[in-house]
């Protein structure tokens, strides 16, 4: 698998800290505080202070962590180790790859001008988990769709689940509003419930921004990105299958 580009260079500084923030409380699900200490020539306690928010870093010290993170390749060596180990439950039950891929999704997003006003999971509970921090990152709102079908003024979608069974995914109008900016999300591109929050979105004339996963191949969206009369949503995948 591969990993997207770095994510730190030009933040901008009003994001700075809360982005330093962020990675550090992701990073040390994959390093000890004694090795982000060697690494980032910063002392292991006041490492522990600025992740417990006990003190926050000067403007200064917080560019210079920055800088030295995307330096050394903390993030891709990290998502680097837990793609190796071959086992999807250790990628998706990772707070710390959550963080990560979050981050990296949001600042692509940010780097292509887009600004998103929904986050539409797809209904199952690995891309709910996604779906919840980036709408945090993102500062916009969340839409999960659920199994069971919702009451009142509803959009609900079928879609083929795996074993070839029929599943659903019904979502309130409400959720949606007309126009609005979406990123529809799933922890891999693989996830069938992925169609069915991307056609709720496109039910509810939504302006779809993007199709964003932690794991699998851009080609495999390919079919949700087939309407020739509408804008071609930008894809991401933080870790990518090689072809």
């Amino acid at each position: 698998m591969e990993q997207r580009r770095e994510y730190v260079e030009g933040e901008a500084p009003g994001n700075a800290k809360l982005t330093l923030f962020h990675l550090l409380t992701s990073l040390k699900f994959f390093y000890s505080f004694k090795e982000l200490e060697e690494l980032l020539h910063v002392p292991s306690q006041v490492l522990w202070r600025y992740v417990t928010l006990r003190s926050m870093p000067e403007k200064e010290t917080v560019n210079k962590m920055l800088c030295t993170i995307r330096e050394a390749r903390l993030v891709e060596k990290a998502l680097a180790r837990i793609s190796r180990s071959g086992e999807a439950w250790q990628i998706y039950s990772n707070p710390g790859v959550l963080g990560l891929a979050a981050l990296k999704i949001s600042e692509e997003l940010k780097e292509a001008s887009k600004k998103v006003d929904i986050v539409v999971s797809s209904p199952d509970p690995r891309s709910a988990a996604l779906s919840s921090i980036l709408s945090l990152y993102l500062k916009a709102g969340l839409c999960i769709p659920s199994r069971r079908l919702c009451s009142g003024d509803s959009v609900t979608v079928a879609y083929e689940a795996p074993g070839g069974l029929l599943d659903a995914a019904s979502l309130p109008r409400a959720c949606i509003p007309r126009k609005s900016r979406v990123l529809v999300s799933a922890a891999s591109t693989e996830e069938p419930g992925i169609a069915a929050a991307f056609s709720i979105a496109e039910r509810r004339g939504a302006r779809i921004l993007a199709v964003a996963a932690l794991t699998g191949s851009s080609e495999s969206l390919e079919r949700l990105l087939a309407a020739p009369d509408a804008e071609k949503p930008m894809v991401i995948v933080v870790l990518s299958k090689n072809p």
